[in-house]
């Protein structure tokens, strides 16, 4: 409640609030995988390694209905954007449903090419695909109205139940599976569709946004999902390969060193999120985009440059911490 209240008197604006919210989140986040490599040990902690790697790559096809739904937030009004939304929205449910069942029906087979101990794990992580859509259009709304408080809590939610549940299974029932870490992904799955606007989504039938929009929207989605599909290639390919081809042991251990890849990543993904919607609206009114967007690629180089610096100066130090959490 302090916290909160030398916040309030700083006059935080809600831009601020989801910096520091997100540098929260995925500090909570990169917490979950070091307790995880801590508790497991490298060979559970493998197998957990694919569920997460599992969760990002739901997260980056899920970015896409979010970024489409960002944009076009901004972009359309009033009876255009409930009927936008209402269309996103169904979609965005389909999708899930048909992705989910992909993952369920070949829960089997996903065991097998990589080598995990259960498929059990992969079934429940699929009954959760459906909900992780829907919380990811809530939050393109959010997004794009910049609505960044509400969706500063729907990460928090989303990581925080995560963390506690999945560790308050392992730790109270001494339950060292896989299936744990997937029974804690679902479930943070439906905290973090809090807050959810059930305003915005509705089954039946809404009129057309027009031909013109349409177009619009479906080129931006087909050109936000191939640079979803480069980012699945490049930041997670190498955690299911490594799976795949190496025995649980040292994939464990090359999991809990590719953190350090992944939070770079993170970090600087933050401020795309807020480049997003500010530079949409300033294209709207037709002013200039390019003093905002070299703002924001200077904040990352900035934060790129301190962390090469950190591992190039404490290179042992690093290699160190990192195997030994997973030993």
């Amino acid at each position: 409640m302090q916290a909160l209240s030398i916040l309030k008197s700083k006059n935080i604006t809600q831009e601020q609030l989801f910096m520091l919210s997100i540098l929260a989140v995925n500090g909570g986040n990169y917490l979950y995988n070091l307790i995880l490599g801590r508790v497991l040990g490298p060979i559970q902690f493998a197998d957990a390694a694919v569920l997460i790697t599992f969760l990002l790559v739901l997260s980056f096809v899920a970015m896409t209905f979010q970024l489409v739904t960002a944009k076009f937030s901004v972009v359309f009004e009033n009876d255009t954007f409930k009927n936008f939304i209402s269309k996103i929205y169904k979609n965005a449910i389909l999708f899930g449903l048909g992705f989910g069942a992909l993952i369920i029906v070949f829960a089997k087979q996903l065991q097998d090419v990589f080598n995990t101990s259960s498929s059990s794990m992969f079934t429940i992580f699929g009954i959760g695909v459906p909900l992780y859509f829907l919380m990811s259009v809530n939050r393109g709304v959010f997004q794009g109205k910049k609505e960044f408080k509400l969706l500063s809590i729907t990460y928090q939610s989303e990581m925080l139940s995560r963390l506690l549940i999945t560790l308050g299974l392992i730790l109270l029932f001494h339950i060292q599976s896989s299936v744990v870490i997937a029974i804690g992904i679902l479930i943070s799955f439906g905290f973090g569709l809090v807050p959810f606007k059930f305003k915005n989504i509705t089954f039946k039938t809404t009129a057309v946004i027009g031909a013109s929009n349409s177009k619009q929207v479906r080129s931006f989605f087909i050109i936000t999902a191939f640079y979803e599909l480069t980012q699945i290639i490049i930041n997670n390919s190498d955690i299911l390969l490594v799976k795949h081809y190496f025995d649980s042991y040292e994939a464990g251990l090359y999991a809990s060193l590719a953190l350090i890849g992944r939070i770079v990543y993170f970090v600087a993904w933050m401020f795309v999120m807020l480049l997003l919607p500010t530079v949409v609206q300033l294209k709207k009114e037709g002013k200039a985009t390019a003093p905002i967007l070299f703002k924001y690629v200077g904040y990352i180089a900035g934060i790129a440059i301190v962390i090469v610096v950190g591992c190039a100066l404490f290179p042992k130090l690093r290699l160190h911490y990192y195997l030994e959490i997973a030993i």
